[in-house]
This record gives C-alpha cells, sequence and structure tokens, in this order.
C-alpha cells in the first residue's frame, strides 16, 4: 500500500522480502510505482527482485522464478449489493487475474483498469464501478481496521495460485541472487517463503557489499 502522505510503500509482503534480501546480505531499496512501470523497470534490469505470480505476461522471459513459492494466493469478487447486474469492474491494468479476466468479460463484465490495487479499491469503495476484483491479500490489508460497508458483497474465489520471488533477467545480481535464494531456501528447508518470513524480524545486518531493489 502506498501511503498517500509521505508516498512510501509499505506492508507485510514489503516487511517479508526486506528481511529475507537483509538475511541473504543485501542492502534494500523499495520501489512504489504503477505495475506497467514495474514491468519495463524488471526488464531494463533497474528492478532486481519482485514477487509475481508466474504467468504474467508482461514478464515472460524477462525474470527467472525462485522456487519454492514464496506464498499462495486467493482472488475477490466484490459486489455492491444494489447493483447486481455487475456492469463494470474495477482492476489493475495488465492484470489477467489467472484468466478471470476473460471468464468475466465473456460474462458481459466491462473492465475499469487502473495503475494499482489501491486504485482499483478505491475506485470500487467510491461507487465508482458495480464491481471489484482483486487478489485477496491487498483487498483485506485495505479493509482491516475499517467500518465494514455492508452494502458489499464479496466472493472468495479458491483458486490457490502461487507467487514467486522473480529475479529479473538483466539485474547485475541476477545469478548471486539464484544461488543465494536456492542455497536459503534448501538449508531452512521450507515449503513456503512466508514460513520462515513469518518468523524472521527485520534487522539491521553489517553494511553489505551489494543492493539489490525490491518492489512490492
Amino acid at each position: 500500500m502506498r501511503d498517500l502522505k509521505n508516498y512510501r510503500c509499505y506492508g507485510s509482503t514489503i516487511d517479508h522480502s526486506t528481511a529475507i534480501l537483509e538475511e541473504l546480505g543485501y542492502q534494500v531499496h523499495v520501489e512504489c510505482m504503477p505495475a506497467a512501470r514495474l514491468f519495463t523497470l524488471v526488464e531494463a534490469g533497474k528492478v532486481d527482485v519482485t514477487i509475481n505470480i508466474s504467468t504474467t505476461g508482461a514478464l515472460e522471459n524477462k525474470v527467472t522464478i525462485i522456487y519454492p513459492p514464496y506464498t499462495y494466493l486467493s482472488i475477490v469478487l466484490a459486489n455492491h449489493a444494489e447493483k447486481s447486474d455487475g456492469e463494470t469492474v474495477a482492476a489493475i491494468t495488465g492484470y489477467d487475474y489467472t484468466g478471470l479476466r476473460q471468464e468475466l468479460v465473456k460474462q458481459g463484465y466491462t473492465f475499469i483498469d487502473v495503475p494499482s490495487s489501491l486504485d482499483a479499491i478505491n475506485l470500487f469503495l467510491h461507487n465508482r464501478t458495480s464491481s471489484l476484483i482483486s487478489y485477496l491479500r491487498p483487498y483485506e490489508y485495505y479493509l482491516d481496521n475499517r467500518v465494514p460497508d455492508k452494502s458489499v458483497k464479496t466472493h472468495h474465489i479458491k483458486r490457490d495460485i502461487p507467487t514467486y520471488f522473480a529475479i529479473s533477467r538483466t539485474s547485475k545480481w541476477h545469478d548471486e541472487l539464484i544461488k543465494r535464494f536456492k542455497d536459503y531456501s534448501e538449508s531452512q528447508q521450507i515449503s513456503l517463503f512466508i514460513e520462515k518470513f513469518k518468523q524472521t524480524t527485520s534487522k539491521q545486518l553489517a553494511p553489505a557489499q551489494k543492493n539489490a531493489t525490491s518492489t512490492n
């Protein structure tokens, strides 16, 4: 999520990914940007590490996927109760939602694409669209500690979508990052990176010899 006062990004995934990269010996600089710009910078090697699903078309042949997965994702489809026809859907530009976009278009939905998950959620909650499609994690994170809107109906679409650390193929740290992630996952014997992250607190390590850029 982006802090509207200082424009910094925050969230559990940023905390977790920063913690593991620091544990691997890197200094981390978080970049906060729309998805379309992220894809461009990953291709250019100006963003070294991101977390994404493996089927993101804009990243095809531009990243190396790190196994095991970071975590699994579910999708939420939210509707305003008073707009049951669901003509318009707020969504992130360029996101396919593992085929759900095409399914909804065939059902007659029209997509209103915006740069980020926060933009999509706000568009929907301000009644600018009749529906919202979002990954469940950012949707719940945004609504945490907010008074629930009883007019909004949400449907969890359980798809167990794996999301991974993805290393830019043009990053100057590409080979080194892959080796360090592989060695780490094998030594920790983890099936999901987030299992370890939940047990790890961010800590200031000795000055690192390398730098890595991470983005949510």
